[in-house]
């Protein structure tokens, strides 16, 4: 929708008619009006549930372009935004949010429609009074560029719209600048910190186009805890002069402290209602011009209502949208009461004020109640009441009409729910009363019940019976020895055909009193029982006559099925004077009635089913008995039935010009393949016979017209062998079995497909198994280019003369072979000119050349470079190998990569004349950098030509790019959780390193520490999983004990620990040890390398003298081995062999010496 609003000039909406979310009118037309001061009189607009949004443009000058977009939209159903206000030259982008309030209060479901119906549109950007079509307050609050708005609906329906913008000085106090034609303020309070801040009222604006800038009101909301309100009057000129409206005049004199201007005028009180006026005037032009500031009180009890606040710039403020919003929830909670609302009691006479605040008179429902108010004095009326003619009763207390069975002093009347009194039959609390006229019974008054007893009353044409206390029967009764019927929900008399409980009856129209036997009603005829007098249905025997009753208990005439079978119910008089209805003698003939046809045994029972009469077969209905006649399905056969003897159709027909044939004995129409007197034939479903090729049961024959072979017969099948056969245009070929071929055959060396549906020969451009084919007009496939219609198409007889669709290589190179209307509205797989562009084919990428044909191979397009595959000419994407070479291209674009790139998370180098990825060991612009063999940039330690580097992360050292070995020398490196170390040569190391004096094995193959058991050069070591660390000396790992010489490699023999010297064994030495563990070896000798040890009961090597079996043996206390040769111990010379002390003369130090044994000396 376009609005097109320039001033005096004629103005026009247009709607575009079937388009979702555009408003359109109910005519379909266009609508005019004029356009003056932006507002337009008397439009209404008709919202549908589907239109959401309406757009429109407000041209602001007549001479300029300049204007102003705006639109409306349905947000939801409380919420409406407006953006608009945007000003093509000044740029103000602004928008409204209108928001129903919490209470929910509009008369129109949809909230759009409360902006749209029944209003001036475009008042709403006028910014004056609006009437709307609601019943309550309502208020609503929204913020613009411009500043905040605010809309408030008064008790007279009148719309205050108030615009500006707020900003705020350092001096804490709120300024308001207005910017639209009024203005509300509301005071701030800072509830953190307590304070008061006192607001100022500035009114100064700056001119927009669109907007009046002239401000004509200014609106006071001071909340509980504003103790000043400043309004300084100082204008930038005399053109315009506001009313002030200062809410909660309770307060004013606290709240409130106005500050005039330097004027020489002074402001005067005066009243005006129960307003207070501030007056003074002005003097301009020699003219007094009167200024007013109006307190005026809108709120009765302003001491009762609770502080609101809501958050606007983070600052906490009573919203005077939010005591107008919620003015009217407290009503019901008695916190505020309005002026005028509800019920009201003046001068000892009650009243009724709507919700506009005006007297109602006459009916009125209030809360469900219907009341009555004297129309012209308004008052509340009660008592007896005639209006329009009806009678009322109001209750004298309460003044509701009254409603059902009631007692008014004393007398019994009843009313309807809409308080009418009523004359008549009505059920009271102990049952159905007469009220009755006036005057019917002792001067009764009009509707009072009367004492009604022992007889019957017709009321209207409706009978009661009226007991002995007056009150009117119901259900069944006997009366004067007759019996009747009373609805229980009414107490009327039933009359003629009625069902109680799930019985038929009939009651004497003029009597009420129930019949019994043959009824005639309406011209049907029933039977109701002479005892219970309930009508007969179904098959019923009466005065020994049988006769058949339906559903509705209606004697029927016609055929019908009993206990005994299907019986000839007939009319009065068809056989022996019977009477009409009943079942009479019928033997061994037909029966048409109706236009059915029966047929009766010798027992006068309809016949069913398959029978033989007169040597002619017929079928019987088994649920109607009536002759099949025309054409029947029966057991899922078909058959025909003479349509006026009912015959049952055998041998050849011609039926409705159609040839049928009927099996002789079962009289079953032929269907399909049929051999008759050894003749083929076939027939469709239908039975019908056909002529033609058709397939039977071992192939396709040829169905032939008579004597077209042999005198054959209409329909027979012939011989015809190896041979073609053309029939209504259509081409077969049958073999030498007579047989019609299909699918695909070769003949005479040319290759046909024949369908395998129908046998017909495959002629012109065929899709056969989602393939397409080209076969001549005499049905032979053809190949290679073949121009149809004057466009060129390619059948390959490569791959089985198939239509080539895409990009195909012929015998010129590869063309384009493209789908239906690719170019010049061509037909599929029409080859078409396509030169010097991209072509993206089923995902694949083409480029052809001027001479639309798909390059292939290497190519440089538009400085960019391509491969197309020399096998297919796709051009190649992802990731390629070329001549052993890895390559990669853009999956969108298939240009090759260049440069660094990053493929799925991962960079790349791709030589940048070469495009080929780089892998292993790369100088890019004399930086180091390392790839693995799928060309994935490392970061990490890697071997170059000259050994282990650092390729580190970015900015690791010297601001080094991402992946760049770096300078890292002669210290650790832990990356990933793997140690390295590198030399004054930033390599790292690697094989067996002393590091600051302790031991390190760095893998040869990967440079990293490593940790754990290691076998170096045959020699087995442990480094320390934490620090990678070679152990040396006495050590224990996973609770088991070694030893280590100072090089770390891993000892077998005796060696000490800290308690003592142990056996570090050999593996399996002792309880399946590992190799050089300490072990248990308790109480024994243990001789190793040449040298005897002895091990006591802690499995510790002795040193020192000890006493073994009897004999005193000596053990190096620093070796633990056995003591050999000369030895002076404690300055006692003794000789030793394997720590035994010897006796005899051997050499020692200073010559032979006789080492005797005890006590032979001093």
């Amino acid at each position: 929708m376009e609005l097109y609003l320039k001033q005096v000039k004629k103005s026009i909406i247009h709607y575009k008619k079937d388009s979702k979310n555009i408003l359109e009118f109910y005519n379909d037309s266009t609508l005019e009006f004029n356009s003056k001061d932006f507002i337009a009189e008397d439009i209404n607009v008709f919202m549908k549930d589907d239109i959401n949004t309406i757009t429109g443009k407000y041209y602001v000058d007549n001479n300029t372009d300049k204007s102003i977009d705006f639109s409306i939209s349905l947000v939801s159903k409380n919420q409406v935004k407006v953006n608009g206000l945007y000003l093509n030259e000044s740029v103000y982008s602004s928008y409204l949010d209108f928001v129903k309030n919490s209470d929910g209060h509009h008369n129109t479901s949809n909230f759009m429609n409360l902006f749209l119906d029944n209003i001036s549109f475009w008042k709403l950007f006028g910014f004056e009074n609006i009437n709307f079509v609601i019943d309550k307050y309502f208020t609503l609050v929204g913020k613009t560029n411009l500043g905040y708005v605010e809309f408030i609906c008064d008790n007279n329906k009148n719309i205050d719209i108030y615009f500006g913008e707020w900003k705020t000085s350092s001096s804490k106090s709120t300024i308001f600048s207005g910017n639209g034609r009024n203005v509300v303020v509301e005071p701030i309070y800072n509830p953190d910190t307590g304070e008061d801040i006192s607001t100022s009222l500035d009114f100064s604006y700056e001119p927009l186009y669109g907007i009046d800038r002239y401000i004509n009101k200014v609106l006071i909301a001071p909340d509980l805890y504003t103790s000043l309100i400043n309004i300084n009057t100082n204008y930038y000129s005399n053109e315009y002069y506001p009313e002030i409206i200062v809410l909660n005049p309770n307060t004013f004199h606290k709240k409130v402290n106005i500050n005039l201007d330097s004027s020489s005028f002074e402001y005067k009180w005066s009243t005006e209602g129960s307003d207070f006026i501030l007056v003074r005037y002005l003097e301009e032009s020699n003219k007094k011009i009167l200024q007013k500031i109006r307190i005026k009180g809108i709120l009765s009890n302003t001491q009762s209502f609770n502080k609101m606040s809501i958050d606007f710039k983070d600052i906490k403020k009573l919203s005077l949208g939010y005591i107008m919003s919620n003015f009217k929830s407290f009503n019901s909670e008695n916190e505020l009461d309005r002026d005028h609302l509800g019920f009201k009691i003046i001068d000892n006479k009650t009243y009724y004020y709507d919700e506009d605040s005006k007297l109602v008179k006459g009916l009125i429902n209030i809360n469900n109640s219907l009341f009555y108010f004297d129309p012209i004095e308004f008052n509340l009326v009660t008592g007896w009441q005639t209006i329009n003619g009806k009678k009322y009763y109001f209750d004298i207390n309460t003044g509701a009409a009254l409603i059902s069975y009631k007692i008014i002093n004393g007398k019994h009347f009843y009313f309807n729910n809409d308080g009418v009194m009523q004359l008549g039959v009505f059920k009271g609390p102990d049952g159905f009363e007469y009220f009755a006229p006036a005057n019917t019974q002792n001067n009764n008054i009009e509707g009072q019940a009367i004492v009604y007893q022992s007889k019957f009353l017709t009321l209207n044409g409706k009978k009661y019976y009226f007991d002995n206390d007056s009150k009117a029967v119901t259900g069944w009764r006997i009366i004067n020895n007759e019996k009747y019927y009373f609805n229980p929900n009414n107490a009327i008399a039933a009359v003629g055909l009625q069902v109680i409980d799930n019985n038929k009856y009939y009651f004497n129209p003029d009597t009420a009193i129930i019949s019994k036997g043959w009824q005639t009603v309406n011209g049907s005829r029933y039977y109701f029982d002479t005892d219970t007098a309930i009508a007969f249905n179904g098959y019923k025997t009466i005065d020994g006559k049988h006769f058949y009753f339906d559903s509705d208990c209606v004697v029927k005439i016609g055929v019908f099925s009993t206990s005994n079978g299907f019986e000839y119910f007939a009319p009065a008089n068809t056989y022996n004077n019977n009477i009409e209805g009943q079942a009479i003698v019928y033997q061994s003939k037909f029966l048409t009635l109706n236009g059915k046809k029966y047929y009766f045994d010798n027992n006068s029972k309809a016949v069913t089913g398959w029978q033989t009469i007169d040597s002619k077969k017929y079928y019987f209905n088994t649920n109607t008995a009536e002759a099949a006649t025309g054409w029947q399905t029966i057991d899922g056969k078909k058959y025909y039935f003479n349509t006026n003897t009912a015959e049952a159709a055998t041998g050849w027909q011609t039926i409705d010009g159609k040839k049928y044939y009927f099996n002789t004995n079962t009289a079953i129409a032929s269907t399909g393949y049929t051999i008759i007197n050894g003749k083929h034939f076939l027939f469709n479903t239908d039975g019908i016979m056909q002529i033609g090729v058709f397939k039977g049961p071992n192939g396709f024959e040829y169905f032939a017209p008579a004597n077209t072979d042999a005198n054959n017969i209409e329909g027979q099948a012939i011989l015809y062998q190896n041979e073609f056969l053309t029939l209504n245009g259509k081409k077969y070929y049958f073999g030498s079995d007579s047989k019609a071929v299909t699918g695909w055959r070769i003949i005479n060396n040319k290759k046909y497909y024949f369908n395998p549906n129908n046998a017909i020969a495959a002629i012109h451009l065929c899709t056969i198994n989602n393939d397409k084919y080209y076969f001549s007009y005499d049905g032979i496939l053809q190949n290679g280019y073949i121009t149809i219609e004057r466009n060129n198409f390619y059948f390959d007889a490569n791959n089985e003369s198939k239509m080539v669709t895409g990009v195909f290589k012929g015998p010129n190179g590869f063309e384009y072979f493209a789908p239906a209307n690719t170019h010049n509205n061509n037909i599929e797989g029409q080859a078409i000119v396509y030169q010097n562009k991209f072509l993206t084919l089923n995902g694949k990428k083409y480029y052809f050349d001027n001479d639309s044909k798909a390059v292939t191979g290497w190519q440089t397009i538009d400085g960019k470079k391509y491969y197309f595959n020399l096998n297919t000419a796709e051009a190649a994407t992802g990731w390629q190998t070329i001549d052993g070479k890895k390559y990669y291209f853009n999956l969108n674009t298939a240009e090759a990569a260049t440069g660094w790139q990053t493929i799925d998370g991962k960079k790349y180098y791709f030589n940048t004349n070469t495009f080929i990825a780089s892998t292993g060991y790369t100088s890019i612009n004399g930086k180091h950098f390392y790839f693995n063999t799928d060309g994935i940039m490392q970061i990490g330690v890697f071997k170059g030509p000259n050994g282990f580097e650092y390729f580190a992360p970015a900015n690791t050292h010297n601001n080094n790019i991402e992946g760049q070995a770096i300078l890292y020398q002669n210290k650790f490196l832990t990356l990933n959780g793997k140690k390295y170390y590198f030399g004054s040569d930033s390599k790292a190391v690697t094989g067996l390193r002393t590091i600051d004096g302790k031991k390190y094995y760095f893998n040869t193959n990967t440079a990293v520490a490593v940790t754990g058991w290691q076998t170096i050069n045959g020699k087995k070591y442990y480094f320390n999983t934490n620090t990678s660390i070679a152990s040396t000396g006495y050590t224990i790992i996973s609770g088991k004990h070694f030893y280590f010489n100072t090089d770390g490699i891993m000892q077998i023999g005796v060696f000490k620990g800290p308690d003592g010297f142990e056996y570090f064994a050999p593996a399996n030495t002792d309880a399946n040890n590992i190799e050089g563990q300490a072990i248990r070896y308790q109480n024994r000798f243990l001789y190793l390398h040449d040298n005897i040890y002895y091990f006591g009961n802690n499995s510790k090597a002795a040193t020192g003298w000890v006493t073994i079996d009897g004999n005193r043996y000596y053990f190096e206390p620093n070796t633990a081995m056995g003591a050999n040769g000369y030895k002076t111990i404690d300055n006692k010379n003794f000789y030793f062999r394997n720590g035994l002390p010897q006796i005899g003369v051997f050499k020692g130090s200073n010559g032979f010496e006789y080492f005797a044994p005890a006590n032979t000396g001093c």
